[in-house]
This record gives C-alpha cells, structure tokens and sequence, in this order.
C-alpha cells in the first residue's frame, strides 16, 4: 500500500458508488475557490492517497448563515470531539449548493419519494483504494445521496433508517464515517461533520423514534465491502492530526 504525506490548509467530505443511469445536465460551480477552501481541498487534488494524512489546524473563510436548527456548536460536539475554534461559534446554513431551486436535482429525489432538501454541499470521499473523490453530499428527510459533481448523476442512495452509526475521533480532524446496516461503509471528510452528524441524528429520530448512535474513538474500523474491513488511526501531532488507514486483516 502506498504511502503519501498531505496536509491540509483549512477544512475539508464525501460518500461512495453503484451507478445510476441518468442523463448529464451541467453543473458548474459557481465559486470553486471559496468551496475548496471551505472544504479543506486546498492542498489536495481528486485521486490523491490518503493512507496517512496530516490535517493542519487553521481556520477556513465561513460562508453566509441563512439558518440554523441550532443555536451554537458546542465547544465540544456531544461532549466528546474536540472543535477548532472557529468551529465552536459556526452556525448552520444546510444548503450550500442551493439545490433545494435546483429543477433536476429536485425530480430525481422526487422519484425515491424525497420531497425535502436537509443538507447539501460537495463532498469528498474515501474510496476503497484510499483515494479522494470529489461528490455532491445531498440528505432529505429520508435518504442519503452521492451524487456526481458535474451532472448530479446519482451514485448511490442510502435509507436513513438503515444508519448503524457514526464514527468520529475525539481530535479536532474533519474525517467521519457512516455505517450502514448489511451495506459498506462511508469514510468521509468535512469541515462541517457536525452540521451533517446532526442532520442525519434529527432525521434518524424523525424516522424510527430512536437515538442513532454516535461513538468517539481515535481507532474504529469501517467496511468497505464484503467481508472486508479497514481501520483508521488519530493522533495528535505538532500542528494538527495524523491519520492513518490501515488494511484489516480477516
């Protein structure tokens, strides 16, 4: 497995893939510099190794607040994961992309019987082979999805109420994962992990009329296919955290 140094310079997310067949409509972004800053993209480039990563602890440039289910992040989310100091203060805008005026967007997930947008923004994925990928992160009341950047193309689309859980390390990084029941994992990575973390507990209660589950660990595995496994590891550094994916073996 190889091996790369990276480091990011502000803060950075993502899901994975099973082919949708569904027309191309162009998407063009229309502020790519603030998304890749706000992302924590700056730094990175789509395909690089993310097998160990350095995330650097420095503050992105925050967008404009349209709304917030909550008042204030806590200074520590759930009591347990460490924020970065601008992170302490962010408020909630949920709709990044402004995909809930988006005509395409809104018929595909009409489809699946979504009829309301909770969160969307740009993503970033950790694949099988521990490389990022670009994605569009889209959450309605009922559903996750992972949607091509450039023509919404649905990836993948995953039932709230299948969630197992969500890992997170103690550490001020930006990696989360989603497990889902009898399906793969998602690791991913975002700077606004907490805003997605609380969406989906909200809709996983609204759902099932039960608490998803929520652990902090600087060590957890994630599947990433059948019977297969890897696991991750947090450790505080000078300057930020290291991360390093590891193969688990059977």
């Amino acid at each position: 497995m190889s091996v790369r140094e990276q480091r990011s310079t502000s803060e950075g997310l993502e899901l994975h893939d099973d082919d949708d067949h569904v027309e191309e409509v162009a998407a063009p972004d229309p502020n790519p510099q603030q998304h890749q800053e706000s992302l924590g993209l700056a730094g990175f480039k789509e395909g690089d190794d993310l097998t160990v990563t350095t995330t650097a602890v420095v503050e992105p440039v925050e967008l404009a607040i349209l709304e917030t289910p909550v008042s204030h992040a806590a200074d520590r989310f759930l009591g347990q994961k460490e924020r970065r100091n601008s992170s302490a203060f962010k408020m909630f805008m949920y709709d990044y992309l402004s995909l809930t005026t988006n005509k395409v967007v809104l018929d595909r997930i009409a489809k699946h019987g979504d009829t309301k947008i909770s969160f969307a923004d740009f993503a970033i994925k950790v694949n099988r082979r521990n490389k990022m990928q670009k994605r569009v992160l889209l959450i309605t009341e009922h559903a996750i999805y992972n949607m091509e950047p450039a023509n919404y193309k649905i990836k993948r689309r995953i039932e709230i109420s299948k969630l197992k859980s969500i890992s997170l390390s103690t550490l001020p990084d930006n990696f989360f994962c989603i497990h889902v029941s009898q399906e793969y994992d998602y690791l991913m990575v975002s700077g606004r992990k907490v805003e997605i973390v609380t969406v989906l507990r909200m809709n996983y209660n609204n759902l099932t009329q039960k608490v998803l589950e929520i652990n902090f660990s600087d060590s957890f595995e994630y599947q990433i296919g059948t019977g297969s496994s890897r696991q991750i590891q947090f450790t505080r550094v000078d300057g930020g955290v290291s991360t390093q994916i590891f193969d688990k073996k059977a």
